[in-house]
């Protein structure tokens, strides 16, 4: 599981930094139609290497500079054509999890008007990807509201849950991702400045005692090897997407 803090992307681009040959130095986005290609870009790659989950944190607040002079149909649009290509199937036959942060609470210098027209874009484009995607796999994380009179934002997600949407809700202090991981549990050495990456390892322990025959010094040894091996390959793939 990665978690990607987009207010840093947004910021610095993406580059890639010669560990992935085909994949191209994007520049900090100008527009909402470049933001969103910046993370189709980035997910197609993070692919390669995840295998649980994907979640972008801060999307509205990575999004809403680029959506001040947009309209509310024109952002639908635009991030209808984001969740389409970022759900689109892949080859391979597993794919992560993607999910993207909804929270409007978080503070931004861009206001809240715009972060409520980009959340109310995002939540109808979503529902509108749903309608037309059998089984849609990109997961919205919704932050739950800081008041008790702002209950219309839980009835569009009701209705898109409804149809079949996927959209998991979280206290707006929390760092979690859809499938329930709690990023805030990483150790601070294990977490880059806008990158947090949570590896799962299985071992399978019975075929190794079988092939062990009862021998405790060769199931000792070759668990340790095992897991020896694990540790360098994961430490690996972390640098790689960090």
């Amino acid at each position: 599981t990665v978690f990607i803090d987009m207010l840093s992307v947004r910021s610095a681009g993406l580059n890639p930094r010669g560990r992935i040959l085909n994949a191209s130095m994007i520049p900090s986005p100008a527009s909402a139609d470049r933001a969103l290609n910046l993370i189709v870009s980035m997910s197609s790659m993070l692919f390669r290497e995840v295998t649980e989950e994907v979640t972008f944190r801060n999307f509205l607040q990575y999004l809403g500079p680029f959506c001040k002079s947009k309209t509310k149909r024109d952002l639908e649009a635009i991030m209808l054509r984001f969740y389409e290509a970022v759900g689109t199937p892949m080859a391979a036959a597993e794919k992560p999890t993607v999910s993207v942060e909804l929270n409007p609470y978080r503070h931004d210098e861009v206001g809240r008007e715009v972060m409520d027209k980009t959340l109310d874009a995002a939540l109808a484009a979503y529902r509108n990807y749903v309608e037309e995607t059998p089984r849609p796999d990109v997961r919205p994380l919704l932050a739950k509201p800081s008041r008790v009179d702002e209950t219309q934002t839980l009835k569009d997600a009701a209705s898109i849950i409804f149809n079949g949407g996927r959209i998991a809700f979280f206290s707006a202090d929390d760092r979690r991702s859809f499938l329930g991981v709690n990023a805030g549990i990483l150790p601070q050495e294990l977490q880059a400045d806008n990158v947090s990456v949570l590896h799962n390892l299985s071992l399978n322990l019975p075929r190794l005692a079988y092939d062990s025959n009862q021998d405790e010094t060769y199931f000792r040894a070759k668990l340790a090897m095992l897991i020896g091996v694990a540790t360098d390959a994961l430490t690996t793939r972390m640098r790689l997407i960090e």
